[in-house]
């Protein structure tokens, strides 16, 4: 079809809603008033493949009258024939929450939420997600100028993955499994209160010798002992969360 059969326009998109089952190439049909004062009662969105969206209705701005609604989607659409078809759009309430680095790329949802790809100084690209909520944020970060992991909310907790160290920041961490190991070789967990035991050595092999390690204690040598840990880490318990 000649291209000179098209023209173009922009939209103020008024309205959106989802189209009948049985149109399954139209998921979003969306509604709005051209630059000419032409309105367009009904038409599919088109936009990248892979992104489903659905805008926002037009609001007041923050501070004006009720009936005033200055925040709205636009789009840019190509008319043919009596059809407006909107293939680009644009949003002022979204490109506020986010105002992107040179190199950067994001997905920015109306609630403040976003996934961004960002450049680093050393050109990689860094992975933020980030949510807020009401009195503070939560967010992933993947760094890979850092070479870290690190997921933290701002009440006060983090679990960062850095090298061979993992951290995990927070005043109370509960670990709710049946079988919890320490090291390759599983060591057990001693805690304030519980009884320990164990067989001590002498640490030389005559009188008067330097102190040196027995290498092959003979069976049966040794003194055994018991004993009940006393003191710890302040602040810090074992158990299952219990009041004990």
């Amino acid at each position: 079809m000649p291209f000179s059969s098209y023209s173009f326009s922009e939209m103020a998109l008024t309205n959106s809603w989802l189209s009948p089952s049985d149109e399954r190439d139209a998921a979003v049909l969306l509604s709005g008033y051209a630059s000419a004062g032409d309105e367009e009662p009904g038409t599919p969105a088109w936009g990248t493949l892979g992104l489903v969206f659905r805008p926002r209705r037009p609001e007041a701005e923050a501070g004006a009258a009720p009936d005033t609604k200055e925040l709205f989607a636009r789009a840019f659409a190509v008319r043919h024939g009596e059809r407006l078809i909107p293939v680009a759009y644009r949003d002022p309430r979204l490109n506020r929450i986010w105002q992107p680095e040179e190199g950067d790329l994001g997905l920015v949802g109306y609630g403040g939420g976003r996934i961004t790809l960002e450049d680093t100084p050393s050109k990689q690209t860094r992975i933020r997600h980030r949510v807020p909520f009401s009195g503070g944020t939560m967010e992933i970060l993947l760094d890979p100028d850092e070479t870290s992991i690190t997921v933290t909310h701002s009440g006060g907790m983090a679990i960062e993955l850095k090298g061979e160290r993992v951290r995990v920041a927070a005043p109370t961490v509960y670990i709710e499994s049946p079988d919890v190991i320490l090291g390759a070789d599983g060591r057990p967990v001693a805690c304030v209160g519980d009884i320990v035991g164990g067989r001590t050595y002498a640490l030389t092999t005559a009188p008067g010798a330097p102190m040196a390690p027995n290498p092959a204690p003979a069976p049966g040598t040794g003194v055994e002992w018991f004993g009940k840990i006393l003191s710890g880490v302040t602040g810090v318990r074992a158990g299952n969360g219990g009041s004990n």
